[in-house]
């Protein structure tokens, strides 16, 4: 009977510590699995940042690129006006000289 009670309180004993780690693995695994969660979140927040940053990059990035090439456009545009200018003042120049010029002996008088 001796022999009995002992191993009933052997028994009782050990399903305690099973259940105690039993209890404590669920506890730990909890607690993991909020530690993951949270983790996840912050790592979906970052992300998003990084997401938001770079588009806000690209979208400076493509202005820059849009206003460089508009200032070239507007430069190419001036140089050809300027030239055209040029262009039909010597026109006008040469088409006086060639057909408006007075002959020479009226000149002289």
């Amino acid at each position: 009977m001796l022999k009995g009670m002992a191993f009933k309180a052997l028994h009782d004993e050990l399903a305690r510590t099973i259940q105690f780690l039993h209890d404590e693995r669920l506890a730990a695994l909890d607690g993991l699995t909020q530690e993951r969660s949270a983790a996840l979140q912050e790592l979906h927040a970052t992300i998003a940042a990084e997401r938001h940053a770079l588009t806000s990059d690209v979208e400076q990035l493509s202005l820059k690129v849009v206003d460089h090439a508009v200032g070239q456009l507007a430069r190419l545009l001036g140089a050809a006006m300027a030239a055209a200018i040029i262009a039909a003042c010597l026109g006008v120049f040469l088409v006086r000289w060639f057909f408006f010029r007075r002959p020479l002996d009226i000149r002289r008088e």
